[in-house]
Formats: C-alpha cells, sequence, structure tokens
C-alpha cells in the first residue's frame, strides 16, 4: 500500500506519522468521535457515568500516544502527549465538579467542603486552571 496512488493522494492525513503507524489519524478521529457521540448517547441522568467514561477513554488514548509515539518529530510527540495529559486534566476536573454538584445537592455546604477539601466549584476550577498553566509553562521552559 505504500506508494500507491490512493496513499500518495491522502498523504496530507498521514505525513507527519510514522510509516508503520500511518492510521494513527484514523484512532486520534475515532477517539473524538466516541468522546462526543458516544457520550451523547449515555442519558442526563447518569451524568457522573459519562464523565468517567470520558475520563477513561482518554486515559487509555494517552497511554496509547505514550506508548506508541506516533509522529516522525519527537518535538510533535511531546505536544501530542501534552495536550492529552491536559484534556485528561479537564475530564478530572469534570469529575470533580459533578461530585461537587451532587454532594452539594443533598448535604450541607459545609459538609460538602469539608468532604472534599473545597467550598465551591468555581474554588477548584480555578485550582486546575493555575494547575494546567503552570504545567505548560513548565513544559515551555524546559
Amino acid at each position: 500500500l505504500v506508494g500507491s496512488e490512493m496513499c500518495i493522494r491522502d498523504r496530507l492525513l498521514h505525513a507527519e506519522y510514522r510509516p508503520e503507524v500511518h492510521f494513527w489519524e484514523m484512532c486520534s478521529l475515532c477517539q473524538r468521535l466516541l468522546l462526543t457521540g458516544y457520550a451523547s448517547l449515555i442519558p442526563n441522568d447518569l451524568g457522573i457515568i459519562r464523565v468517567v467514561s470520558g475520563l477513561l477513554l482518554n486515559v487509555l488514548f494517552s497511554s496509547l500516544l505514550i506508548g506508541v509515539q506516533p509522529y516522525k518529530r519527537a518535538d510533535l510527540n511531546v505536544l501530542a502527549t501534552i495536550s492529552s495529559l491536559i484534556q485528561t486534566n479537564a475530564f478530572f476536573a469534570a469529575l470533580m465538579i459533578k461530585v461537587f454538584d451532587d454532594f452539594a445537592f443533598f448535604w450541607t455546604p459545609e459538609d460538602t467542603a469539608r468532604v472534599l477539601g473545597y467550598s465551591s466549584t468555581q474554588d477548584f476550577a480555578i485550582l486546575i486552571a493555575v494547575f494546567c498553566f503552570v504545567f505548560m509553562a513548565i513544559v515551555v521552559i524546559v
């Protein structure tokens, strides 16, 4: 297949990937489809299942990305890994915000803050945003 007319025409889709993982763009598209399309199939009342399944799928894809290292250039592999880890962090933040909201529905705000360690979802969102920016700054500096 390598060198065929179809492969040459479609090189835009796989030019950045190592030849043995030329299909990685399809894997990436499947991940996006599962994260958006599959999530919409889960009912709204099972929101925590929706977030957890997205988190697990993203962790699986991040692990594959780290293991396979599909890009020809090392800097692209690092950038893709960082991007994937930040996306995993965003799913974790969504999970913690969902847990906080669910706890706050049944408990007092003081009990929720005592159990989870933060008093509002805004506090946690700021903490996660700061963590992401520090993480990106460290990567840019190094």
